[in-house]
Order: C-alpha cells, then structure tokens, then sequence
C-alpha cells in the first residue's frame, strides 16, 4: 500500500518521520531504531493474528459506554474511512463522533499534526473533563 500510495496521503515512503524523529528533541537516535523494531514487530504480527483478522467490529462491538471518537484519513486504505464512518454511526455510545481528515493516509497524527492537536484539544473540551 506504501509504495503505491495507499497508506500515506501524497506519500510513497516514510523518509519525512524518520526525519522527524531524528529532529526531534524528545527522541533519541537509539528511539528511531526502537520504533522502526516496533513498527516492523508490529505489522508482521497483526497479519498472522487470526484474532486480530476475524473481528467484525459491527456484530462483536455494537455498543459502548463511553465516549468515542474516529479519527480516520481521506487516503487510508488500510482502515478506509467509508467503513470506518460506517461503523461510527452505527456503534451505539454516550457520544460518538466521527472526524475526517482530508490530507492523510493511515497516520493523520503524523500527516496532519496541528489538525490533530487541534481536534484532541477539541475533543477534550468537548468532555469537559476538568470538572469532573
């Protein structure tokens, strides 16, 4: 899906995190290696899991009792976001909401990061956690 563009929006590689994480003054070069172990441990795993490949969230996860929210890009086809809205507005929940992120594939967090503070931000104030 990488490679044809399938997973990152405008994207064929991931050159530009492995920049910016290297940039970054929270993480070490020995954080980069970790993640990239993770992320591969990760994947690798997942495809083989026949727990993770037999969830049909629709008829296992049709209720919950807290607040959720769907974070999902316009350009991911690992989690495409029309079964991603589906499943939203099915799921029953105190509060529920979806959001769509125009310019990113499967990572709107690294694709769009100020968006994506913004709505965790809104989101937060949305709960109104502070009093309670």
């Amino acid at each position: 899906l990488l490679k044809l563009g399938g997973e990152r929006y405008n994207k064929t590689n991931y050159t530009d995190w492995i920049f910016s994480i290297w940039g970054s003054r929270e993480y070490s070069f020995f954080d980069l290696i970790r993640y990239g172990k993770a992320s591969g441990f990760s994947a690798g795993n997942i495809i083989f899991d026949p727990d993770f490949n037999n969830i049909d969230f629709f008829k296992q996860i049709p209720e919950v009792k807290v607040p959720v929210f769907f974070i999902s890009g316009a350009y991911d086809y690992n989690t495409p976001w029309e079964l991603v809205q589906k499943y939203a507005s099915e799921i029953k929940a105190p509060k529920k909401e979806f959001i769509k992120f125009e310019k990113s594939g499967h990572s709107p967090v690294f694709e769009e990061p100020k968006k994506f503070n913004d709505e965790i931000l809104r989101i937060y104030q949305s709960l109104n956690l502070k009093n309670k």
